[in-house]
């Protein structure tokens, strides 16, 4: 052995004598972890402490009866509703409608001074195709009233007592078709409409009485109007019981024809120019 490999193998010893004397092992050098490593700890780190975190929450306590119903109309409109239906109607049997309704057999003719009770016109009578309307309303070709023809500015009267439940001043009307326009809750539950006026009368607002033949406006051509000026008169039946606004797009209401009724109408010479009243409660 050289003196040169002897004095490093002493050296050697000596430090492991030096290192096992002092109780002081060597550590191992600790393996970097990975990134893949680094990322799992770190996820499962966050877990315990969502776990954790949930088992010190209060449990979530909802009451149904605190729960407020959606703020819609239509959702207040039904819960005033009873909601059933009248006893069965023949409504295309004019005879079977006058019997549940034997008012109708009593109007004044919605227009002052008229000659011809109904439209001799085909294509402006109750069912007649309309272009762009609804054919499932129950109206055959779309048209649910009857055109009734007279001057611009002849006076249009409430044809039974009742009480307004519309009254559209805007020229188009709210759809922008119908034009001015009133609409008419009748004492037996019927409804009827007059379209297309040139004027509504002054003083008359939604809830107002009106008595048979009082004005309501007068006749014009307001909103679309596809010829002379002329009123667009509708009548509805119940066939469900309602709150009173017979709202037609509920199936409170059906169309039905007007003519019979027109035919046996008394034709008034002037009008009753009054202001509408509330009804006494």
């Amino acid at each position: 052995m050289s003196g040169l490999h002897f004095a490093r193998v002493f050296a050697l010893a000596t430090s492991m004598i030096f290192i096992g004397s002092s109780g002081v092992e060597a550590k191992p050098r600790k393996k970097k972890s990975s990134h893949v490593e680094r990322s799992r700890k770190a996820k499962k780190s966050k877990s315990k402490k969502s776990v954790a975190s949930t088992d010190h929450q209060a449990p979530v306590v909802t009451d149904e009866l605190d729960e407020q119903p959606p703020d819609d109309f239509a959702t207040k409109l039904d819960a005033l509703v009873d909601d059933t239906y009248l006893e069965p109607l023949n409504i295309k049997d004019p005879d079977a409608v006058n019997a549940r309704f034997p008012a109708l057999a009593k109007w004044f003719h919605p227009i002052v001074r008229v000659e011809e009770r109904v439209t001799p016109f085909p294509g402006r009578e109750f069912g007649a195709r309309r272009k762009g309307i609804d054919r499932s309303r129950g109206c055959g070709g779309g048209h649910c009233g009857i055109d009734l023809h007279a001057e611009r500015g002849r006076p249009i009267i409430a044809v039974a007592a009742g009480v307004l439940v519309r009254v559209e001043r805007r020229r188009n009307g709210g759809d922008g078709m119908s034009g001015r326009h009133v609409r008419v809750r009748h004492e037996d539950g019927t409804f009827t409409t007059y379209m297309h006026l040139e004027s509504v009368s002054k003083g008359l607002e939604n809830g107002d009485e009106v008595i048979a033949g009082q004005q309501v406006g007068t006749l014009g051509s307001t909103g679309v109007s596809s010829h002379s000026p002329h009123l667009h008169f509708a009548l509805e039946v119940p066939i469900k019981k309602d709150n009173g606004k017979g709202d037609h797009k509920r199936g409170y209401t059906r169309w039905i024809d007007p003519a019979p009724f027109l035919l046996k109408s008394q034709v008034i010479e002037k009008s009753i120019r009054k202001h509408g009243t509330k009804p006494s409660s």
